[in-house]
């Protein structure tokens, strides 16, 4: 009888690390987005829908897209042969669309990227790499970051 309740017992705790690692693998490989909010609160929306559109047209560029991952590092990051592979990728990512800020409260246009749970902290640099892309395209001057 003791021999049973030893073999339930490791059978129930193997069970429960298997779901564990399950658990976690799924919850790492779901989809989200990565991205900068433009708030355009005081915009019209026809004003809105030209700069989205202006940016998703500028944006796409190859060339552009390259730069950005170059310096950034994204092809090293992701382990692609090339910065011409890794921004092939990103340009499959990408996204440029009128939505909301985060808190829901105020009209923008978002900026980013999509990608996994698991890789969303390598997109961070290639998403404030792209910041100054879109300020320079907006004509808007880089903020001054506190000491």
């Amino acid at each position: 009888m003791q021999r049973w309740i030893v073999a339930g017992l490791v059978f129930v705790v193997l069970l429960m690390g298997g779901g564990y690692f399950a658990y976690r693998t799924y919850q790492q490989n779901r989809t989200t987005r990565i991205w900068l909010p433009l708030p355009m609160s005081e915009v019209a929306v026809e004003q809105r829908r030209e700069t989205t559109t202006l940016l998703k047209k500028r944006l796409s560029d190859p060339l552009l897209m390259e730069v950005v991952c170059k310096d950034s590092g994204y092809a090293k990051t992701m382990g692609f042969a090339s910065d011409e592979e890794g921004s092939k990728d990103l340009l499959k990512r990408f996204f440029c669309e009128i939505g909301t800020t985060p808190d829901g409260k105020l009209p923008a246009i978002n900026v980013g990227f999509s990608c996994k749970v698991k890789d969303f902290s390598k997109m961070g640099p290639v998403t404030n790499r792209l910041r100054k892309d879109i300020l320079r395209i907006l004509g808007l001057p880089e903020p001054v970051e506190p000491f």
